[in-house]
This record gives C-alpha cells, sequence and structure tokens, in this order.
C-alpha cells in the first residue's frame, strides 16, 4: 500500500507542473526598453516577409511541466522576447522529446513526451 501511495505522489509531482522556463541567448548586446505591444508570432523565418536580425535565441523544454500546449509555450515566448525590446519572434524549431523513467512502483517504464520549440526575438531592419 506504501508503495502505492509513493507511485502516486510521484506521479502527482510529475503531472503537477512547475511554470515552464523559457532560456535566453543573448546575441548582441545593446540594451532595448521592455516592447508593452503585442508582438507578432512568425511560424517560419520565410513568412516575415521584411529584413530582420536576430538579438536573442529563445528556446523552452521543460521537463517539469506536462500539462501545458503549444499556445501557452507561444505565449511564454512572446513574453520573454518583448521583456528583451524584441518586435517579433520567429520560430526556428518544433519537436517532441521522448523522455523514459522507472515507474515508482516497479511496473516497468513510463514514457510521456514533452514539446520543444527553439525560437529568435527579432527585431525589423530599417
Amino acid at each position: 500500500m506504501l508503495k502505492y501511495a509513493i507511485a502516486l505522489l510521484a506521479l502527482g509531482f510529475l503531472f503537477s507542473g512547475c511554470a515552464p522556463r523559457v532560456a535566453v541567448v543573448p546575441l548582441d548586446s545593446v540594451q532595448r526598453p521592455p516592447r508593452q505591444e503585442d508582438l507578432t508570432v512568425y511560424p517560419s523565418p520565410e513568412q516575415v516577409g521584411r529584413a530582420f536580425q536576430q538579438i536573442a535565441r529563445l528556446s523552452i523544454d521543460d521537463k517539469r511541466s506536462l500539462r501545458r500546449d503549444e499556445a501557452e509555450d507561444l505565449a511564454l515566448l512572446a513574453e520573454a522576447a518583448k521583456a528583451l525590446g524584441a518586435e517579433a519572434v520567429v520560430i526556428l524549431k518544433k519537436s517532441s522529446v521522448v523522455r523514459k523513467t522507472k515507474d515508482p512502483s516497479g511496473g516497468g517504464e513510463i514514457v510521456y513526451a514533452y514539446p520543444h520549440i527553439e525560437a529568435a526575438a527579432i527585431v525589423f531592419q530599417p
């Protein structure tokens, strides 16, 4: 009975989900004021339609947060880009990462996938 209680507790922590983390890698040293207005999220660089410069690379793949969806991820990426003063976000790569772990109750493996998105925060060229 205790073994099942521990397994349920572990699964509860697994699926309760912490806030996903956006990793930010700045690509220049320019300090821009945070953007207040909404920005556009482009699904690919080809769809931007004008010259731009990448100011940071953004990614989200937090293994601790399994209950989010793509719309939430895109909103988090947009918020991170706005904080950097970006004018838009361009999605560079989307994938799912599969992770396997041992079942705490001893019944084999638990397999789950979590989304991984790589993007660029951009500013438009004059």
